[in-house]
Formats: C-alpha cells, structure tokens, sequence
C-alpha cells in the first residue's frame, strides 16, 4: 500500500501554474477579473457494453482465454481483482482530497483556458483560481468521499470528470493504462460522463478499485453546444519541417502529433475542419462526401475534426498512412485461399484489412 504525503498532492497544484504567462508570478496568489457560474450540458449520450462468458472462473481466465465448462465440474469462483492492482495508493489526510480536486480539474481546465473564460462571468470581481475552480458541489462531494473512499485514483477521475461535464463535455473515451484485462475490454469504449459519474459517485467501479486507466474528453463539434465554444481549437503552429498544423483539437493535440509522427509527407499543411463543407465548398472531383475523412488537397491534407462513432482525426490519419503503404494492385494468386467477399456485385479477397478484387487484384476498399 502507497500512502500519498500531503505535501505531493500540494506540489502538483502548485506546478499547475509554473508557465503561467506572468513574470512576478513566483511567490503570488492568482486573481482573475470577470465572472463564473456553473454551466452544465443537459444532454447525455449513453453506450453499454454486452458480454457473454464462457468458462470464466476468475479474471486471470480473461488473460489466458478459459474453455467451456463441464457441467458436471465443481467451478470455484475465485475474486482475484486484487491481482489487476497495479499501485494501491492511498488519501490519508483530510485536506488532500481538496487539494487533489483542485490540481485535477486546474490542469483540465488550464488545457482549455478555462479559468479565463470563467473569470468573465464576474465582470471586476477579483477572483482567486481557486475560486473559480472549486465549486459548491465540489465541497459537498468532497465531504461525502472523505466518509467514504480513500482511493486517490477514484477521486481524481470524479474531480476530472466534474471538470469536463462543466465544461459541457458529456463523453469520455476510456484509454486503457496499466494492462489489466478487464481495463483492455473497455480501451477505447465510450461512455457518457455522468452515467460514469453516478458509478463512481456511488462507490462502484467500471473496472475496479485503484484503476490507473484515463478518459480522454469526446467532442462531437458538429453538436457541441456550450461554453468552450470558439475555445476548441489551437491556434496555427508548426510542427516540424515547415509542417503547420491548422485548427488542431486542443484535446487531442498529443495524439494527432503522435499520428504525424516520422511521416515524410508530401503536403505544407494539416487542417482540421469539418470535411463535408470542405469538399463542398473547396473540392469539385468529389461527388459524394459521405464517409470521406481525409482529402489531399492542393497541398493540404485536409482531416475531419470531429468523431466519427469511436474513432477522432488521429485514428483518420493513422488509417490515411497504412493506405499510403498498401499497392492500388497485388497479384491475386498471391491471395488465393483468402476469405472471399462479395462488393457492390464484385467478389473480393480480403487481406491486410483491405479488399481486393478477386480477377484484376485491384483494391476495392
């Protein structure tokens, strides 16, 4: 068992602010001019997995892929969730699960300058950062966990989760860190934010205790609708080599760069907008945009900033690249024995994720 000192949580607070764009601000307390109020979205999206398990008698079968039962056998089950606990760090004093709570939704918030914007709805009212990130309900949701839980994970996803629904953020994608099997099942899945929310809120876990994993923040821009709004995007900048990325996502900047990463491409330019107006507007040899997300274009490379059900812009490019690889032909007897299918009245093998046209080795798709 890890016990987490006081003085830990206290130092993450404080490297919060250490770039802040101010030269005297070593050694001061932050005040903001302008207003806050709580903003909460309305709307929630909900999305639940289904699964059916055979010949599972505890978690280590998930690892290791257990067979069907005998029926006549003696099955033991056998909580082993303990074992998928990676660091079993503890909150063992009653002003850390403040602190925690602000340095948690401090750095999220920061991620989107939303400090700033909740400033403005105080008109002069000078306001401390702390202010304006802690909120009643934080108080009291504190008060509540500190009868209730001790671990530290637990509370810092409530406090970063709190801090997105503010924002109006009502969808996470769970992101898979410690390499447990259960956490693996769920890598990827989205979630709305307050069912996850009540869940933890209550004392359950989507996983289990002591979970390590993130949520990455999902905003469908075509729908969004609340105070980040006109505060989504980064500003142009440029990435290497005379590549400037345009309109880059600002919650998926670290993501979109790693998908960019090593590609010697022959574009000046990624832009991140949303595609169907693009080629609408910009491109006339495409006829149907339904299902476009990537468009390479006069010198651009033109990406969908938004999601597409689970997948976002760098999953768009990182498909982009592996096409870019593949051959337009292969040799079909090369493919013989592969599965066939059938596309738009032509058969197809299909191999490598692609398809590939059964008489010309063409790819289809």
């Amino acid at each position: 068992m890890t016990n987490i000192p006081k003085d830990v949580v206290e130092k993450e607070a404080e490297q919060l602010f250490e770039n802040w764009p101010s030269d005297d601000a070593a050694g001061s307390e932050f005040f903001f001019t302008g207003g806050s109020t709580e903003i909460r979205n309305s709307s929630s999206t909900s999305q639940s997995l289904s699964s059916q398990l055979m010949g599972v008698q505890n978690i280590k079968d998930l690892k290791r892929g257990g067979g069907v039962p005998n029926p006549a056998a003696h099955i033991e089950v056998v909580d082993d969730l303990d074992d998928f606990v990676v660091d079993r760090v503890e909150i063992v004093e009653d002003s850390q699960y403040e602190d925690l709570f602000f340095a948690v939704k401090s750095k999220i918030y920061a991620r989107f300058d939303f400090i700033r914007i909740l400033s403005m709805f105080f008109g002069d009212v000078p306001m401390t950062a702390r202010d304006l990130v802690l909120n009643s309900g934080d108080f009291h949701l504190i008060e509540y966990l500190k009868t209730t839980t001790t671990d530290y994970f637990a509370v810092s996803q409530l406090a970063y989760l709190y801090a997105l629904d503010t924002m109006g953020v009502d969808t996470v994608r769970f992101r898979e860190q410690d390499g447990c099997p259960i956490c693996s099942a769920h890598d990827g899945v989205l979630y709305s934010v307050r069912n996850v929310l009540n869940l933890l809120s209550s004392g359950e876990f989507l996983t289990h205790p002591y979970c390590e994993c993130q949520w990455d923040p999902v905003i469908y821009r075509e729908m969004y609708s609340g105070p980040l709004e006109g505060n989504l995007n980064l500003p142009d900048y440029n990435l290497r080599n005379g590549l400037v990325l345009k309109s880059v996502p600002i919650e998926m900047k670290s993501d979109i760069e790693d998908s960019l990463d090593g590609w010697e491409s022959d574009f000046d330019s990624v832009s991140f907008i949303n595609i169907g107006d693009y080629i609408l507007n910009e491109v006339d040899d495409v006829d149907d945009s339904s299902g476009v997300v990537v468009v390479d274009h006069a010198g651009t490379l033109v990406v969908h900033n938004s999601y597409v059900d689970r997948f976002g812009p760098a999953d768009f490019i990182r498909e982009f690249r592996k096409a870019k690889l593949l051959p337009k032909v292969v040799d079909v007897n090369e493919l013989k024995g592969s599965q066939v299918y059938f596309i738009g009245g032509r058969s197809a093998y299909h191999h490598e994720g692609r398809y590939w046209d059964i008489n010309t080795g063409e790819c289809l798709s």
